[in-house]
């Protein structure tokens, strides 16, 4: 079995000796053995010191932020609005995007964008971080794609301002279905139910896209869009991302991509060639 030292972990993780030194005392790393006067730490059980550190990391950015309990957080202070307003939490991010683009294909998509000037000041940032890499000599890809969520109603009906600025669009129908309709989806079973009773509604809009409302603002977006910038990319993500029936509607009204979680893609591939075929006759 192979060994590190306590000095190598506490390096690696930015933990003071000390701490790693305790977490093994305590029998909180197993299999660690006392050697002289050196702790020894298998290789593949540095996981509680990492979770240690992930910890540690959190609770002091929670105390930093000083993030206040919010009567709607969905709404509130979260996304590109803490990016924008906490630059030291939101560059290591970029900086850490620009560098894995050296090394595949990345592509940086803000999320929450309301207006073009959000837009714009988080490219702003990419600028600043893409300046500070060239001055280090990091390599990344120059002409990585940047693009943003299309959650909110706002942004969707200025899709021209916005595209002319972008790389794609990926439209996140689970926030737009919700600040389209005005009601939370955690909270919307209380009365939808009753709403397909009463043929209100036909369907859960959550779990197949809406075609009146939803999937209308999707394509006046859409269109807007293209004319823009012929060459964007339009997509979706999300849980209609994986439903065959919001596949075929996506792919009727001209979107390029679906993106939906991993144990749905089967599904969604399938879908998405059936789709293909009956709107192609």
């Amino acid at each position: 079995m192979k060994y590190v030292n306590v000095n190598e972990i506490a390096a690696k993780w930015n933990l003071s000796e000390r701490s790693v030194r305790n977490y093994c005392a305590h029998g909180k790393i197993p299999g660690v053995i006392l050697d002289g006067k050196t702790w020894r730490i298998p290789e593949d059980a540095v996981k509680p010191v990492r979770k240690k550190r992930a910890e540690k990391i959190a609770k002091d950015l929670l105390t930093r932020l000083k993030m206040e309990k919010e009567a709607n957080p969905f709404l509130g202070y979260r996304a590109i609005r803490l990016c924008l307003d906490n630059p030291e939490i939101f560059k290591p991010q970029i900086r850490a995007l620009l560098r894995a683009s050296a090394y595949g294909n990345i592509a940086i998509m803000f999320p929450m964008i309301s207006s073009i000037e959000e837009l714009r000041r988080a490219k702003a940032v990419v600028e600043e971080c893409k300046k500070e890499l060239d001055n280090e000599g990091k390599e990344y890809k120059k002409d990585i794609k940047i693009g943003i969520m299309v959650e909110i109603p706002s942004v969707a009906i200025i899709a021209e301002e916005i595209a002319k600025e972008c790389d794609f669009f990926s439209y996140g129908t689970n926030d737009l279905t919700q600040l389209t309709f005005g009601f939370s989806r955690d909270d919307s079973g209380k009365f939808l139910k009753d709403y397909y009773d009463k043929k209100i509604f036909e369907s859960d809009p959550f779990k197949s896209v809406d075609e009146k409302g939803v999937l209308r603002l999707v394509n006046i977006s859409k269109e807007k869009a293209k004319l823009a910038n012929p060459n964007i990319e339009l997509g979706v993500c999300g849980e209609h991302a994986g439903d065959p029936k919001s596949i075929e509607n996506f792919d009727r009204i001209g979107l390029d991509y679906v993106s939906c979680s991993a144990f749905r893609v089967p599904g969604a591939r399938l879908a998405s060639a059936q789709s293909n075929i009956k709107n192609s006759k």
